[in-house]
């Protein structure tokens, strides 16, 4: 395994960067997104901040800022299609910002943080407060459009066979705006071109005291679409993954546990055919693992640990994607020992090493 860096600026006061997700261009260039120059965890300074590679994620660009409203910007999601490129974020509102600065020990800190949220306006607040869509249609160099949508997942939409996205995400919920939301629950929806999406479509989560989180998507067979979401129990340490599937608009199954320890969930299908779930591990040891299954999702058979060197829980939100010559890349965000704030990196591995 070879790990390395991708955003990484440790001697930054704002150089936290978190919640990762990859893709590669038409070009054939890797392009990552994530949350960046931030300050804490939860602050008001989160930005949305590209990295490219153009030698199959040995070296990376300097993270670009792509996206910066007054609010927290977080949880980067991308895929393209051509030259299109869609990513995907969200915000929280003055009164959340507020509520984490209240939170931290160091009153420099919550000065730091209050000083920026006391800038933002009602009406800039009201405008930005959202889960965003952002399109590109030059692989990410410019951004022509963007626009809110009523879900939201930290990895974004996928790219169906048939050319269509697909996007299933958790509802927006805002304590501003109560117009027309999604009541509490996880939705998919398709678009054609990007922009013009169908109805959100609610999935079947009837399970008492279980909050359904971040889910992500692959499609396993010609329109037959694996859904896997993060799953946590009310009142425990709980932290798993539960699956479904979907196929004509319908679900196909009811949920099941995967019996995983660890969350949230990224979906990719192996050149080999099989599926690979990625998932950040916040007990002891904490770090970031793989695992694959050879049937379509049913089971799980080998976990591949690629870090278990984490500080603290503050990690994870891993993506992978599969390399020219055949190894893998996996994303996702952690603080090494020794430094202050975490950082996007990244390792290289094949499915051939240990287990």
């Amino acid at each position: 395994m070879k790990h390395g860096f991708i955003m990484h600026e440790p001697e930054n006061k704002f150089g936290y960067f978190g919640w990762p997700s990859i893709t590669r261009l038409e070009s054939g260039r890797l392009v990552v997104v994530a949350s960046g120059y931030r300050f804490k965890h939860l602050c008001p300074f989160g930005k949305i901040v590209m990295s490219y590679s153009d030698d199959d994620g040995l070296s990376w660009s300097k993270p670009k800022i792509i996206y910066n409203s007054p609010l927290d910007d977080r949880d980067a999601g991308i895929v393209s299609k051509g030259s299109q490129v869609l990513i995907t974020t969200f915000n929280n509102s003055k009164a959340v910002q507020y509520d984490a600065s209240f939170r931290y020990e160091k009153e420099e800190d919550r000065k730091i943080m209050d000083s920026k949220t006391d800038t933002i306006s009602d009406a800039e607040e009201a405008f930005y407060l959202g889960s965003w869509i952002l399109v590109s249609n030059d692989e990410g160099a410019t951004i022509s459009h963007s626009y809110k949508v009523p879900i939201t997942s930290p990895h974004g939409p996928i790219l169906l066979k048939n050319g269509n996205y697909f996007y299933v995400g958790r509802s927006f919920k805002s304590e501003i705006h109560n117009e027309n939301q999604l009541e509490e629950g996880i939705y998919f929806m398709e678009s054609s071109d990007g922009i013009n999406w169908t109805k959100p479509l609610k999935i079947n989560t009837n399970i008492e005291n279980y909050y359904f989180y971040e889910p992500h998507a692959i499609e396993v067979e010609n329109g037959k679409v694996l859904i896997s979401i993060r799953v946590q129990k009310k009142d425990t340490d709980l932290f798993t993954i539960y699956q479904t599937y979907i196929k004509d608009s319908k679900q196909l199954s009811k949920l099941e546990d995967t019996n995983i320890e660890g969350s949230p969930p990224h979906l990719m299908k192996h050149s080999n055919g099989n599926i690979l779930l990625s998932y950040g591990r916040r007990k002891h040891p904490f770090g970031i693992r793989v695992s694959e299954s050879a049937d379509a999702g049913k089971t799980y058979l080998n976990n591949y640990i690629l870090r278990d060197d984490g500080v603290d829980w503050d990690l994870g939100y891993p993506a992978t994607i599969e390399r020219n010559d055949g190894s893998l890349l996996t994303v996702y965000y952690l603080r090494e020992i020794g430094e202050k704030l975490p950082s996007i990196s990244y390792t290289i591995w094949n499915l051939k090493e240990g287990i």
